[in-house]
């Protein structure tokens, strides 16, 4: 059986666990590396040939859209999804420019990244197994219950946010802007006062629910451990027996997913006491380091183009290839054992 090399990067580690659990599911061999970020998927992309790259668009430094044109260059052949948080234009244009196979829109929806992960590789067996797979047999996914809250409470969107304030799942729709950034660093900041409350009340799991009621939309809060929030967007005023249901089997539907995703929920317990420094740290925390000062008032006012950094990795990439073990001018140090070419060690 034919082994498909995949290459994944997306910056939230949730939305990459759950990705790799949708491929790696199967009995087919698919083998998948996942990386945070577009520096270090392009640096893996020198090390080995590769597949399939599946990057989401906005990555922290270099984009999803950016690394597509890097590997473009470097392996015209390979094929490239990219993953956007949004419906937008722009993003549309220059996956055409850059030649992007497939270009999907969050929230996905069942068995559309597996779709195009299959037409990409060209595979088909694959395909005969997911259309013989009974549904009750299929893992549950992060969307299913965000999904089944946004049907049951009419809501026009619901939101799962990673403890960044990112959108991790999403179901339903809203207008550009609707939620603007600071509105989301108040509604993080309820969700971690929330957690908090939660705990010094002794639950393992935090239960807390907050309510806002606006002039044009309505929001509902509710924390999932120490680094999730459930948000709830509706254009009603929300009827809270109801709500607050729904609320609740969401999140019990969610906590086991995400466990078994790997993701830790329960934060450690609050110490007892608070910890004092003592006061001879307190004067050495307070002493400034001029050195330190200067070096990064230096840093902010260097200006670096944009073809400096790409020349930087490029030039990283390179020495990365160069130095990889198996190439004609070099050998690993299992290799110099072998042929007894090591220094004989000290007796």
């Amino acid at each position: 059986m034919e082994t498909y090399r995949i290459l994944l990067i997306d910056a939230q580690g949730v939305s990459r666990r759950e990705l790799r659990t949708q491929l790696e599911k199967y009995s087919f061999s698919f083998q998948v590396v996942d990386v945070p970020s577009g520096e270090e998927g392009f640096l893996e992309f020198t090390r080995q040939p590769v597949d399939l790259v599946i990057s989401e668009v906005r990555l922290p430094g270099m984009s999803g859209l950016e690394l597509s044109q890097k590997v473009r260059a470097r392996q015209g052949g390979v094929k490239i999804i990219l993953i956007s948080n949004q419906s937008d234009p722009k993003i549309n244009r220059a996956a055409q420019s850059t030649h992007v196979d497939v270009l999907l829109n969050k929230p996905l929806q069942e068995g559309e990244f597996i779709d195009a992960v299959l037409n990409c590789l060209g595979i088909d067996e694959l395909a005969e197994e997911l259309a013989q797979e009974s549904p009750v047999s299929q893992s549950v996914s992060l969307s299913e219950p965000l999904r089944l809250l946004h049907q049951d409470t009419d809501a026009q969107a619901v939101i799962l946010l990673d403890e960044r304030g990112q959108v991790t799942a999403q179901a339903g729709n809203l207008p550009e802007n609707y939620l603007p950034s600071a509105l989301i660093t108040a509604v993080m900041a309820a969700s971690s006062a929330g957690a908090k409350i939660s705990r010094f009340l002794n639950f393992e799991q935090p239960l807390a629910l907050c309510f806002f009621l606006g002039k044009d939309y309505h929001l509902a809060i509710a924390p999932l451990g120490h680094s999730f929030t459930l948000l709830v967007v509706t254009c009603y005023p929300p009827q809270g027996s109801k709500l607050d249901q729904a609320l609740t089997r969401a999140l019990e539907e969610l906590i086991p997913i995400l466990t078994d995703m790997g993701v830790t929920l329960v934060e450690p317990a609050l110490p007892e006491e608070t910890a004092v420094l003592k006061p001879e740290l307190l004067l050495e925390i307070e002493k400034p380091d001029h050195d330190l000062e200067e070096l990064l008032i230096k840093g902010s006012q260097a200006r670096v183009s944009s073809d400096e950094v790409n020349a930087f990795w490029d030039s990283l990439a390179q020495e990365e290839q160069a130095s990889t073990p198996g190439s004609a001018e070099l050998i690993s140090f299992e290799q110099a054992l072998r042929l007894g070419l090591s220094p004989e060690e000290e007796k």
